[in-house]
């Protein structure tokens, strides 16, 4: 019983040994990879790779995918357990670091998957395996995932007048049987919506004959840090020392020339306060390039004016590190409060644009019809306590002249009480002058009636006075 007990361990243990061996195998695999590779350019550099073959079957012309940055010579046959050192030529001629595939072929007879595959359409990404490879028998089941009658969508091989299937949006097909070993190149896309289009590839491969499985590839994980050969270079700054104020920025130019027989790549500049035209260029043997450049001073406070600041101009390539000194000196400038804020700013600017007001000078000045003259020197400070007499002079004015509005405004709305009052008492004079004109009328034409009648009562007594005259006359004469 014991003997038949080990020979049935015995047996187990080797079976899940090998069968642990078929799980792991995963193709080529590569020894010691995350290759790191200093060059010089434009000299050849090699290397020695080591691979291995994991499968139980062989693989036949592995060789690289393409690349502009290694290549090895490709390899006929790599047997099952083999394990390979090559010897990889880098020819690049630049810094590089990623990921590059190692395939080889394998002569086999996979035959049809039972199960199909699924590949699901979405609006926003298209097919979820874009680039994919299937053998012959193989069968897919394609899925609408959009929502929504505007997200049909056409699977078109590219060149093709026709769909080869028209999926409605949340709809899928019966399984599609791709039974000849081809490649095809199709569109997937959604025809109420044009300009949303998925190009992809679908390779059908043979079951038999010699295939390359994407699950057997390897890959190399390669740095390559590319490193060129000396020259030199040699610069000519037109001005090192600058004078500013705090809020100014200076521009100027310098030149930077390639003296050296090689060339110089990636020139880089740096500094503080200073920013350039151009950054991170090459400069061919004799080549010569001009530069521009920005001095923008950083400044916070009163203390950090009056000062001398020195800020270095660094230049770093495949030369010798340039280094230039740029002198700034900051003139001294209070900062002031938001209450000065008027007086520093109109300060500043008279300064900056008449800088022989502020500094000090001779001013001749006469007295009442005296002719004799006299001098007087003032200081930027004692001109800053002018400033600040106006300005609070300003200040103190424009609140008067606030107060005058508002009291002008109270005025004028009592002056509109008044002269609302005043036309009232205009209406109801002119509703009085309309009477007493109306009543002025009536009493004329009384005063014409009794004039009339006192004039009639006049006549009336003259004519008798002349008629009973008149009688007299001729009783007298005839009488």
């Amino acid at each position: 019983m014991i003997k038949r007990g080990v020979v049935l361990f015995l047996v187990l243990f080797f079976a899940i040994v090998i069968l642990s061996n078929n799980v792991l195998a995963n193709g080529i695999s590569i020894i010691s990879n995350n290759i790191v590779i200093n060059k010089t350019y434009g000299t050849d550099t090699h290397f020695v790779l080591s691979i291995k073959n994991d499968e139980p079957f062989n693989f036949t012309n592995v060789t690289l995918e393409n690349n502009n940055y290694i290549e090895f010579s490709k390899i006929p046959k790599l047997l099952s357990g083999e394990t390979r050192n090559i010897s990889v030529l880098v020819k690049a001629n630049e810094d590089f670091s990623g990921n590059i595939k190692i395939y080889g072929f394998i002569n086999a007879s996979l035959g049809k998957s039972d199960n199909p595959y699924d590949i699901d359409i979405t609006y926003e990404s298209g097919p979820s395996k874009c680039d994919f490879s299937i053998i012959e028998g193989d069968k897919i089941i394609w899925k609408n995932l959009a929502v929504g009658d505007a997200y049909n969508v056409d699977l078109k091989a590219i060149g093709a007048t026709s769909p080869f299937q028209q999926i409605p949006a949340g709809g899928s097909t019966e399984p599609q049987l791709f039974d000849v070993a081809t490649t095809l190149y199709y569109t997937a896309l959604f025809p109420q919506r044009p300009y949303t289009t998925f190009n992809c590839k679908l390779e059908i491969k043979n079951d038999y004959g010699y295939i390359n499985l994407p699950k057997y590839d390897a890959i190399l994980n390669i740095n390559i840090d590319v490193q060129y050969p000396e020259t030199s270079l040699e610069t000519y700054f037109l001005n090192s020392n600058y004078t500013m104020e705090f809020y100014e920025t200076k521009e100027d130019i310098f030149s930077i020339k390639n003296i050296g027989t090689k060339i110089a790549k990636d020139i880089h500049l740096s500094s503080d306060w200073i920013t350039f035209s151009q950054n991170n260029f090459d400069l061919e043997p004799g080549q010569s390039k001009n530069i521009g450049y920005v001095i923008d001073p950083i400044i916070h406070n009163s203390t950090e004016t009056d000062k001398t600041y020195t800020k270095k101009i660094t230049i770093t390539g495949n030369f010798n590190t340039i280094e230039k000194n740029i002198r700034v000196f900051i003139k001294y400038a209070e900062f002031v409060t938001e209450q000065q804020n008027n007086t520093a700013v109109f300060k500043d600017w008279l300064c900056a644009n008449f800088p022989e007001f502020c500094e000090p000078q001779i001013i001749y000045k006469y007295i009442d019809n005296d002719e004799a003259e006299f001098n007087v020197s003032y200081t930027e400070n004692q001109v800053k306590s002018l400033y600040d007499l106006f300005f609070n002079f300003l200040d103190a004015q424009a609140i008067k002249d606030k107060q005058s509005v508002e009291s002008g405004d109270s005025i004028d709305k009592r002056l509109l009480k008044i002269e609302t009052s005043t036309n009232s008492t205009s209406d109801d004079i002119a509703n009085i002058d309309e009477r007493i004109d109306t009543a002025n009328g009536a009493w004329m034409f009384a005063a014409w009636i009794v004039g009339m009648v006192v004039s009639g009562i006049i006549l009336f007594f003259l004519i008798m006075k002349y008629k009973d005259k008149y009688r007299s006359n001729i009783y007298s004469r005839y009488g």
